[in-house]
């Protein structure tokens, strides 16, 4: 099985064999970009270049055909693209963006701050898609209207490989736009985003099979045909299993 973590200026494949022992490891890293105060920005074109990278040396290392591929992502990546290939309108923002505080007292006036907390489980802060969504709208409202959906980078990245738009329920509990007990995208904060559920991918288990690698994928990352790619979850939740110690009546705090 091949493990893929795309994180904030590197992602890292590891390939494991069936008693869970590590036969290859790769990493390659991408910059960080910061076109404006406060900005913190990835070209996911860069992000790809990297992915195939990484993938294509694991699987130079693999003795036998690998079961599947499963991910882990760093969380509240945001950004539009303007149909449904992909095309990137913007650039990435990252966890680290903070631009969208700039309308933060102009959301605050406009919901109950606590009830929205309880449904989706995210203050109003600028790391949430409601709050970044809100700006961009402000600040760049041609991107907005060019946006046919709005996605993270491991969304991204899963389509590029699969051809299908899906996000798993762990990443898409740390955007602020799910409810966190029907566990669908919360319409009420929908309208407040000023976005509608189909501008947004489809949510799965972390435990499902995404789709299948396409022939296009498989040639750039010397990866076979169809093998079966897992929506797996975001860094923190994947951090959090990792340390063994994430159960009932445990607390794990990062």
């Amino acid at each position: 099985m091949i493990g893929l973590d795309l994180g904030t200026t590197n992602c890292k494949a590891v390939l494991l064999d069936t008693d869970g022992r590590v036969r290859a490891v790769a990493t390659d890293g991408y910059k960080l970009q910061i076109p404006h105060p406060r900005a913190a920005e990835l070209d996911i074109w860069r992000v790809w270049g990297a992915v195939k990278k990484v993938l294509r040396e694991v699987a130079a290392s693999a003795p036998v055909q690998p079961g599947g591929i499963c991910f882990s992502g760093a969380m509240h990546s945001l950004f539009p693209v303007a149909d449904d290939a992909g095309t990137p309108i913007s650039n990435a923002m990252t966890w680290a963006d903070a631009r969208a505080a700039a309308v933060y007292r102009n959301l605050v006036a406009d919901t109950d701050t606590q009830a929205l907390y309880r449904r989706t489980g995210c203050p109003v802060h600028s790391t949430y898609h409601l709050q970044r969504l809100r700006w961009w709208d402000r600040v760049e409202p041609e991107q907005v209207q060019q946006a046919h959906l709005w996605v993270g980078i491991k969304d991204w990245i899963l389509h590029a490989l699969t051809g299908v738009w899906a996000t798993d329920l762990s990443l898409a509990s740390t955007t602020g736009l799910l409810n966190l007990q029907s566990l669908t995208w919360d319409t009420g904060v929908l309208r407040l985003a000023g976005v509608q559920a189909h501008q947004l991918p489809v949510l799965v288990s972390p435990s499902a099979v995404v789709g299948e690698l396409t022939a296009e994928a498989a040639a750039a990352t010397g990866l076979p045909v169809g093998l079966p790619v897992i929506a797996g979850g975001s860094d923190g939740a994947m951090a959090s299993l990792g340390t063994g110690i994430a159960a009932p009546g445990q607390i794990v705090i990062t």
